[in-house]
């Protein structure tokens, strides 16, 4: 199995995007370190390009929205975590990080 059909095996397989950019990363540095070493003499990963990253579209809530939602929230115990990510604009993971 070369190179180019373990990147494309992956493609077909529908595997995330970035899984394959880190399997295409791990590939290339094993494959210039064993070029370095003299063990190939080229790196066939040169010539295997990996997909593009794509860009992640942050949606965000609507004033409205907002404010429904903070209105369903009261009286629950998520009002308080609901409350702070409203004003603070904290992800899901800053909040649970906070102490």
């Amino acid at each position: 199995m070369t190179t180019g059909t373990i990147i494309l095996s992956c493609r077909r397989s529908r595997k995330r995007r970035h899984t394959v950019i880190k399997h295409h990363n791990l590939l290339t540095n094993t494959l210039n370190a064993a070029e370095r070493q003299e063990y190939i003499t080229k790196n066939p990963m040169r010539a295997v390009s990996p997909p593009k990253k794509r860009q992640h579209e942050a949606k965000f809530y609507t004033p409205e929205q907002l404010g429904v939602l903070l209105a369903k929230a009261v009286g629950t115990r998520l009002e308080l975590p609901v409350y702070i990510c409203a004003c603070l604009g904290l992800r899901r993971g800053e909040l649970c990080g906070l102490r």
